[in-house]
């Protein structure tokens, strides 16, 4: 179900205040959903941008929460708990952009044939690690469903034959639609 233009700016201002008191450590009350679609439990990841360079992104495949709420604890999250980067410093709030990936449900998958690169993210599990990656990545780096594979058990350290699926390993499948903050002209 595609948001509609107004609920992808709410959530986008939402991410953008939410950012902010993470960085400046205050807290505003977060507000009541403004749409049944943002109320909806849905998993979602926030990705934060200096220039092009990623500086945070974390996220939740599983819908636990109104969508709503997810974004701005996962906005929160990126810019403060991910362990590749330093927290963001207040001086580089002008800085940062926001992009937040909205997941439809997982769908498993019994063979990499079934992986559409570019339109599908991978989430995969085995013995308590797990390891995910969005759509847009297999897409901007030009990996065949294999490769997109194989990097998805590197990235959750899962141990499997990277060639096929394992019956070991839970593979799934999702859709993400994709939207961000707009430089100023």
């Amino acid at each position: 179900m595609a948001l509609s233009g107004t609920d992808r700016r709410l959530l986008l201002a939402l991410a953008r205040s939410s950012l902010e008191d993470a960085v400046r450590a205050t807290e505003r009350p977060l507000p009541a959903s403004p749409s049944s679609d943002l109320a909806e439990k849905r998993g979602a990841f926030v990705t934060l941008y200096r220039a092009s360079d990623l500086r945070g992104c974390i996220g939740r495949v599983q819908p636990l929460q109104p969508l709503w709420e997810t974004v701005a604890e996962m906005t929160a999250a990126s810019a403060t708990r991910d362990p590749r980067f330093a927290a963001i410093l207040a001086s580089e709030l002008p800085e940062i952009s926001i992009q937040i990936s909205v997941l439809s449900p997982l769908r498993r998958i019994r063979s990499l044939d079934e992986i559409e690169v570019g339109r599908h993210g991978l989430y995969v599990r085995k013995s308590g690690q797990t390891g995910v990656l969005l759509p847009q990545v297999a897409e901007r780096c030009g990996w065949s469903a294999g490769r997109f594979y194989a990097e998805t058990l590197r990235k959750g350290e899962i141990r499997s034959e990277p060639s096929r699926l394992d019956d070991d390993v839970e593979a799934f499948v999702y859709e993400a639609e994709v939207f961000q903050e707009q430089p100023d002209v």
